[in-house]
């Protein structure tokens, strides 16, 4: 619980850290907000609050409304503990004073005001569940954890008023965190907030992992399944929305914890230029020996190929480098210039009958071949090594299904 370096045992000691475990402790911080006058109770049903906006015009719960519900403004006290005790449910409502400019500094946008008039009373807990909401717990969990920043998108940066609102209320101003909030990443093509179903419909990954979604059984693609490095994923998300001084764009981990500063973040949203990614991946690639690209190739071999029992070996070739320099992914291109030769046939084994990948089954390759050897050839299939090993096999064999091993079923 807590994951914390400097730990003796690895583990903070600000827990328990599962919200369902902290219901005490929001218990009375929320009991602290009603004794002080600064939340109120509120027994309003959806049908209610329904009712309430179709009468009227933008309705919002708030200092001009919050007399015409139902909540301890407008019951007595002992009725509000009589529906409480006869198991009524009901949330907490922070009250906010009207006409009052909130004062919210951002470490991005700088100072922001907005005037608490166009702040709602929001629900800050909820009977039903016996849990706070997030307005609440982070508020809490923040303070209690010794939070020094808050740095979240910027679609939170509305709700930072009441935030700050809350810290005042519990009297912990002077140690609130400070707040960031970071600008969104924009869709490819078109206007607004970059989505997964973008990745899905333009074909790139918007997940680090492979995504599984439990609920419609869809699967979205991620960028260590696609063959992208960690460390160009990490530079191109780096970049996109914050920038250092100077034209470098390859940075090493080290680099960007250097020299990254929350004061160089652009205010304004990002496009997710996925092609640039690719080229990002690609510089990282070309910094690899060939012997690691051999290795690194194993896991996706094996995994595509997994009904297959082979051995595999490389074979480096400076002719062939200029091949090297069109990868883009491990997963997706390597596999189209790292070719798989096969090892003792004889010499009439002709390149011409490398052809791609037709439908032979895996299970056809294996009663045929005993060990392959891996290797680099040109862009002809036709290298000096290969020529030399070949031997016509004693079926036909579809060269193709060894070659793009990652499309193999």
């Amino acid at each position: 619980e807590g994951i914390c370096q400097d730990a003796p045992n690895g583990k903070g000691d600000h827990g328990p850290y599962r919200q369902s475990e902290r219901r005490e402790i929001y218990h009375q911080y929320v009991d602290q907000l009603l004794a002080s006058g600064n939340a109120y109770i509120a027994f309003d049903t959806p049908e209610q609050l329904e009712a309430k906006r179709a009468e009227i015009a933008n309705f919002q719960y708030d200092a001009r409304t919050r007399e015409q519900m139902v909540n301890s403004f407008t019951l007595s006290k002992e009725e509000v503990e009589a529906r409480i005790a006869a198991g009524e449910k009901y949330v907490v409502r922070f009250k906010v004073e009207p006409n009052i400019d909130v004062h919210v500094y951002d470490l991005i946008r700088g100072e922001v005001v907005i005037n608490s008039n166009i702040l709602d009373d929001k629900v800050l807990y909820k009977s039903a569940d016996d849990l706070p909401t997030y307005h609440l717990a982070n508020i809490v969990d923040d303070h209690l954890m010794e939070i020094s920043h808050v740095i979240r998108g910027e679609e939170w940066l509305p709700s930072a008023p009441l935030h700050v609102l809350l810290y005042k209320a519990f009297g912990w101003e002077d140690t609130m965190p400070e707040f960031a909030h970071l600008p969104l990443l924009l869709k490819p093509d078109g206007n607004g907030k970059l989505s997964k179903r973008d990745g899905d419909r333009l074909g790139f990954p918007v997940f680090p992992l492979e995504f599984h979604n439990q609920k419609d059984g869809s699967v979205s693609s991620g960028y260590r399944e696609e063959g992208y490095y960690p460390e160009a994923v990490i530079n191109f998300l780096a970049l996109l929305g914050w920038h250092a001084t100077g034209d470098q764009e390859m940075y090493t981990m080290q680099e960007l914890i250097d020299q990254f500063s929350l004061e160089r973040v652009s205010k304004s949203g990002a496009k997710f230029d996925y092609e640039k990614g690719k080229w990002f991946n690609h510089q990282y690639l070309q910094l690899k020996s060939d012997e690691e690209l051999a290795e690194q190739f194993m896991p996706i071999l094996d995994t595509k190929l997994s009904t297959l029992n082979f051995q595999l070996s490389y074979t480096s070739s400076a002719s062939d480098r200029s091949s090297k320099g069109e990868i883009r992914t491990l997963n997706i291109q390597l596999s189209t210039r790292y070719y798989l030769c096969f090892k003792g046939f004889s010499p009439i084994f002709k390149p011409k009958a490398i052809f791609k990948r037709s439908d032979l089954q895996a299970a056809m390759l294996r009663s045929q071949l005993s060990s392959l050897t891996r290797e680099r050839a040109s862009n002809q299939a036709n290298s000096p090594s290969c020529k030399s090993r070949g031997q016509q096999p004693s079926g036909r064999i579809c060269y193709g299904l060894i070659t793009q091993p990652s499309k193999a079923p």
